[in-house]
């Protein structure tokens, strides 16, 4: 009964994931496309690929952090990470992470080291598209404006 119950709760959860309310919701449509999930590899160009509009981002704990990670629609991350644990995931059109602890969560966007996305302790939830995906980008002064938060 309970894995039922859970399984049900994933489903639920892909359907509809949750959206962060501070951010401008123009800036994060994207396009169509399919997931994939797989084991971490290594750091790819700052950019899409031009033959591939893949969107990638791997990312890593670096303490007890509680991950879901949406990928088109499909959940394909829902798990509590542990110091080292790494994911890597792609989509075509958009990533939705929710991140339970932002300050023990680091992660790449295609390739590119990420900024911060917000406080400790404090859960958030980003919609990365590939019209925002520059955005979540660390740049090499770390002078950008910095990620909203919930």
């Amino acid at each position: 009964v309970v894995i039922i119950a859970l399984v049900a709760s994933n489903r639920r959860s892909a359907e509809s994931p949750p959206m962060i309310s501070s951010m401008d919701t123009e800036t994060l449509q994207g396009t169509s496309g399919s997931p994939s999930t797989r084991a971490a590899a290594s750091p790819g160009p700052v950019s899409a690929p031009e033959d591939s509009a893949e969107l990638e981002i791997e990312f890593r704990a670096t303490g007890p952090c509680w991950v879901s990670a949406t990928a088109d629609g499909q959940l394909v991350v829902y798990r509590l990470l542990q110091d080292g644990d790494r994911e890597l995931v792609t989509a075509r059109e958009e990533l939705v992470l929710r991140v339970g602890d932002p300050q023990a969560f680091e992660y790449r966007i295609n390739g590119a080291p990420g900024r911060p996305l917000g406080l400790a302790a404090t859960p958030i939830t980003v919609r990365i598209t590939q019209d925002n995906y520059r955005t979540f980008a660390a740049d090499s002064a770390g002078t950008g404006p910095r990620l909203p938060t919930t």
